[in-house]
Parts: structure tokens; C-alpha cells; sequence
């Protein structure tokens, strides 16, 4: 009998649970959309949304280090125009 494929958004390795999860925001966001059947993803990395992503992020900004926050603002802003990503990061930084 062989064994169910290995889920790709489940980390593979005791090392890649324990340290790596945070480092791949795509997977992590995608992982959420499966798991509460929603459209996560698509709502975030719409830049039209910006205003209000920036909003969330600057709570969660707090919560978490710099090289957290820097990496999902660098995935978040992947693509965008300078303006939209002018704006998040200003937003997100203000209280810093």
C-alpha cells in the first residue's frame, strides 16, 4: 500500500517546520486560503487593497521582528507600482 502524496505546503522536514514556515509567505497565505476556503491570496496581493492591507500590516508589524515584517511586504509589494508600494510602506512604518 503506498503512502498519500506529501501535502507542498506542509513543511517536509522536522528542521523545515521548526525554522523555515515563515520564510515562504506565498505558500503560507495559499496554505490558508485551503484551509478556511477563502480567497486570501488574491484579496492581498490586489493593489487596489492597499490602503487597507497597510492597516492590518501596521498591527501586525508590531507583533512581529523586522525580518518577518520586511519579507511579507517584499512578497505583498512583489509587482506593484512604486506608488502602492510607496504608500505600504509608509503606512506599515508609521509608528516605527
Amino acid at each position: 500500500m503506498s503512502s498519500p502524496p506529501a501535502d507542498p505546503y506542509l513543511p517536509q522536514t522536522a528542521t523545515e517546520a521548526a525554522e523555515d514556515r515563515w520564510h515562504d509567505v506565498d505558500r503560507n497565505v495559499r496554505r490558508m486560503d485551503e484551509q478556511f476556503d477563502a480567497s486570501f491570496h488574491a484579496w492581498l496581493r490586489n493593489e487596489a487593497n492597499v490602503w487597507v492591507s497597510a492597516g492590518y500590516l501596521q498591527r501586525l508589524a508590531a507583533e512581529y521582528p523586522a525580518e518577518r515584517t520586511a519579507r511579507a511586504l517584499a512578497w505583498l509589494a512583489d509587482g506593484w507600482s512604486v506608488h502602492s508600494t510607496a504608500a505600504l510602506a509608509r503606512v506599515v512604518t508609521l509608528r516605527w
